[in-house]
Order: C-alpha cells, then sequence, then structure tokens
C-alpha cells in the first residue's frame, strides 16, 4: 500500500488475485495425512467391518441375485464380469465421500484447516495432505474389496495385482475432483449434487455391471466420459491375463486428465481457504 502524492486515497499496489496458482506442497503433507490417520484410528473397527460388507452386498445382490437371471457375460460368469470392476467402484465412492463431506466438515465446521495453517504448514501442505488421505482410504477399500472377491474365488491371473497402482491413479483424480468441489461448496448440498449427477453415474455406467455396447449410443459417448470406463475394461482384461497396448491410450489420458485436475484442486482449494 502506498499513498498517492496529494491524495487521501490509499493505492493497492499488491497483485490482484489470481484463480490459479503454482502449487508449493512439501512433504509435511504427511503430517495431515498423519493427523487424519489418527482420528480414523479411533473408529477403524467400524469403519473396516463396512467396506468388507459392501463387496459382499454388490456381489450377492447383483452377482448372485442378478446373475441367477444372466448365465454368462462375454464368456464368464456374471459374478466374474462384474469383480473385477466393483474394486474401482467402491474406491471411487470411498474418496469421494472423505474429500466432499469429510474435507468440507473440517474446512468449514471443525476449522481444522484454520488450526493446521497456523502451524509451519502451508496452506498447499494442507490440500495435497487431503488428496493424500483420500486416496490412502480409496486404496484400503479396494484391498478389502480385492481381499473379498479373491476369497470368492473370481480372480484367475496374477496380473490383476496391476490393479493397485491403477487404483491410486483413480485415487488421486477422484480427490482431486471432489476437491473441486468442495471449493465452491457452501452448504453439503452441493456435495450431494456432485454425487448425483456425477459420481453415481460414474459408478453405473461404467461398464461394472454390464457391457457398454448394450447402452444406446448416446448413452455409450456419456459413458465413455467417466474416468472410470477405462479402469473397468482394464481391469477386466487383466483378470483374463491379458495386457495390451491398446491399454496405454486410456492410461496417458488419465495421467494428463489427473495432473490438470490435482493443479485446479490446489489451485481453487487455496483461493477459497485465503478468501
Amino acid at each position: 500500500m502506498q499513498m498517492s502524492a496529494g491524495l487521501k486515497m490509499p493505492i493497492d499496489l499488491r497483485p490482484p488475485a489470481r484463480w490459479v496458482s503454482l502449487p508449493a506442497a512439501s512433504l509435511l503433507a504427511v503430517r495431515v495425512w498423519e493427523r487424519n490417520f489418527k482420528v480414523f484410528s479411533k473408529h477403524w473397527v467400524g469403519a473396516v467391518l463396512a467396506y468388507f460388507v459392501d463387496p459382499i452386498f454388490y456381489l450377492v445382490i447383483f452377482g448372485i441375485g442378478l446373475g441367477g437371471y444372466i448365465t454368462s457375460m462375454e464368456g464368464e460368469s456374471y459374478l466374474e464380469f462384474i469383480a473385477p470392476g466393483l474394486v474401482f467402484g467402491t474406491a471411487m465412492i470411498t474418496v469421494c465421500m472423505e474429500c466432499t463431506y469429510g474435507s468440507f466438515t473440517r474446512m468449514e465446521i471443525q476449522k481444522t484447516f484454520e488450526a493446521i495453517i497456523a502451524t509451519p504448514l502451508s496452506i498447499d501442505d494442507v490440500i495435497a495432505g487431503e488428496i493424500l488421505w483420500g486416496t490412502s482410504k480409496g486404496l484400503l477399500t479396494a484391498a478389502i474389496i480385492f481381499l473379498v472377491i479373491a476369497l470368492f474365488g473370481l480372480f484367475h491371473s496374477p496380473w490383476v495385482a496391476l490393479i493397485f497402482p491403477l487404483v491410486i491413479l483413480e485415487g488421486i483424480l477422484t480427490a482431486s475432483l471432489s476437491l473441486i468441489v468442495t471449493s465452491f461448496a457452501s452448504t453439503y448440498e452441493y456435495v450431494n449434487y456432485y454425487y448425483a449427477l456425477f459420481i453415481a453415474p460414474a459408478f453405473y455406467l461404467s461398464g461394472i455391471f454390464f457391457p457398454l455396447e448394450r447402452f444406446p449410443p448416446w448413452l455409450q459417448h456419456i459413458a465413455y466420459l467417466s474416468p472410470m470406463t477405462p479402469l473397468v475394461r482394464i481391469a477386466r482384461a487383466l483378470n483374463r491375463g491379458v495386457v495390451a497396448g491398446w491399454m496405454l491410450g486410456p492410461l496417458i489420458c488419465l495421467l494428463v486428465v489427473t495432473a490438470v485436475s490435482g493443479f485446479l484442486a490446489m489451485s481453487l482449494m487455496k483461493r477459497r481457504l485465503i478468501r
């Protein structure tokens, strides 16, 4: 701030706020992850039990119930058809819930972010820690679901182990997209819109339960916009022991989208917290 000559009105020489800025997170972001983990560890038993119930519910209701009417799908049982995609689908929902409802609560209700920023941690560290924590919870969910599906004997190739790095990629992307929504949310209703208009369609239209070719063409185009769709297709191929070059294209696209989403999440959440 400076006073112009002969005028009493101060002149603000600070640069205007920008919608985006380069993120500058450090390794201190792990402290945010550690804080969230300690809170989670106080009630982890109930949470983990819920993670076991979800895959069993889907396998019984869809795989066994609906599978009683569908004898086979693309040359395999219906249970085998839906199993790989369930790992990504339920992990995506877990990350979404954590980085929308959870992050919004920590930011607006509990004022946890303000308390953390008062320490040597920066705003970028807080946001990066939230992405890291959401991805970790998604990975935990995926691991539990993977175990349940393995106990059902529905995995047939060691290549399915590659699902886990793909879950990490999915987790970072979903956490970033969820935080972008959180950066604009003023109430929990915004989160409900995000879940109803994006997450739920991404889950049910990604090809987990039915081949996309059975959808109308206009619905197929919408389904292919979901980041879940290529992941489900890749996971199903890995379970069949297939590792092919066509997988590189979708993965490169997902990496680019994840990088852009992460950048926007860091910038927009930082703008929200500064404001």
